[in-house]
């Protein structure tokens, strides 16, 4: 398949991009969620709750810090990653419906910091987000001028509810892996590519929808030829390890937490045991995967900040539609499947499409429609703006628990 006519030409010099660094970024928003939660713990102190208090010890001028760069973070589902952290997963509270790698890989870290485990994942979370911003640049500059690249990278940290991706959630390491799948599998190493997204399937369950840009692309680098497909079949068999990552998960929720139950009379249960625990709903008691034109019908007959807030993401996609599939379809098939998974899981009042804009957050391919309507000086301002006062308004809202910004 061609490149888009946005692409830079091959025979083009590539230049250093203007604008601010992958690293710079990281390093820029770290300082600004570190004073806003210095603010947050002077006006409103942070109590110490005792699972945190066990593992940092009574040091008062320790803990007073650790309350302003740590304990603030402290919220919704960093609960559960440092419950299963700390004790390992359980069939009684929930912590099955977060799949594994984060909350382990974040368990072996605290241990090496004196056993915080907060503070371990935490630091996974920090280097998985700053690794993907460089990954995603290098990626989009496949397919973009080195400024189209940059500047889209730059949205993505400027996306509502981006902060997601330097709290100890597991957006930062979904995204890493799902972005080094997709530059491996255009380099033509299926494996490798495989490999990627079946470490993104162990960190999110959207990790699973990685199969159909990822055929694409295969299909794509046969020329569309299903003879040549038919002989490049062991490279493609690469993909397979995506699923297998899946079924590692189900085998030990099986296994381990009985947590595993098909009712095939109700279709539900299917998705419910394939991609979510059943036990999930002692999170979130009231929740149903229903189809998304349902679900938002449902939501606007009530007035809902998580919807609202979500057409940032719904702008690009049906206005950006076109140029992502010009660009790179495979792009346009993940956003889309993406958008659609998110809208399609409904959670209820008065909390309806709890989590919608961070769980959009993970179509990343949306950031190229935005950067390439950012060349205009108007659009760009519009985005840093608005991106900058709903990142630092949102992140002060999760700092207090504010029950629709998880």
């Amino acid at each position: 398949m061609s490149k888009s006519t946005n692409a830079a030409p091959s025979s083009t010099p590539v230049h250093a991009p203007a604008g601010i660094s992958p690293i710079a970024v990281w390093l820029s928003w770290h300082v600004v969620f570190l004073i806003l939660g210095v603010v947050h713990v002077l006006f409103q102190p942070v109590p110490v709750p005792p699972e945190l208090a066990r593992q940092q010890g009574h040091r008062p001028a320790a803990n007073r810090v650790e309350q302003m760069a740590l304990n603030v973070w402290y919220q919704w589902d960093t609960e559960h990653f440092v419950q299963i952290a700390e004790r390992g997963y359980r069939a009684d509270d929930g912590t099955a419906a977060f799949h594994p790698l984060f909350p382990v890989t974040g368990a072996l870290v605290g241990r090496l910091v004196g056993g915080n485990a907060l503070l371990g994942l935490f630091i996974v979370a920090s280097i998985c987000s700053l690794l993907f911003l460089i990954y995603l640049e290098r990626l989009f500059g496949l397919d973009l001028p080195p400024e189209d690249a940059r500047r889209a990278m730059l949205y993505m940290v400027h996306l509502p509810m981006a902060y997601a991706l330097f709290a100890p959630y597991t957006e930062g390491m979904f995204l890493l892996f799902t972005t080094l799948a997709f530059l491996l599998v255009r380099g033509g190493k299926w494996w490798w590519a495989g490999l990627a997204g079946g470490l993104a399937t162990l960190t999110r369950q959207q990790g699973i929808f990685l199969l159909l840009p990822l055929l694409w692309e295969c299909w794509e680098a046969s020329g569309r030829n299903p003879r040549k497909l038919f002989v490049n079949w062991r490279s493609a068999l690469g993909l397979g390890l995506i699923p297998l990552g899946l079924l590692v998960w189900l085998v030990y929720r099986a296994l381990a937490l009985s947590d595993v139950v098909f009712d095939f009379s109700k279709p539900q249960t299917l998705i419910y045991g394939l991609l979510l625990s059943r036990s999930s709903t002692r999170i979130v008691s009231e929740q149903s995967f229903v189809p998304p034109w349902t679900a938002i019908w449902s939501a606007m007959s009530d007035p809902n900040l998580n919807l609202i807030i979500s057409v940032a993401f719904i702008i690009p996609l049906v206005f950006g539609w076109r140029i992502l599939w010009r660009i790179r379809p495979s792009y346009a098939i993940y956003a889309l499947t993406i958008i659609l998974l998110s809208l399609s899981l409904a959670t209820g009042t008065p909390n309806f499409y709890l989590g919608l804009p961070r769980h959009c957050l993970l179509a990343f391919p949306l950031a190229i429609p935005l950067a390439l309507w950012g060349r205009n000086w108007a659009v760009d301002l519009t985005v840093k703006a608005v991106g900058a006062f709903l990142l630092m308004t949102g992140v002060l809202f999760f700092f207090q628990g504010v029950s629709w910004v998880p």
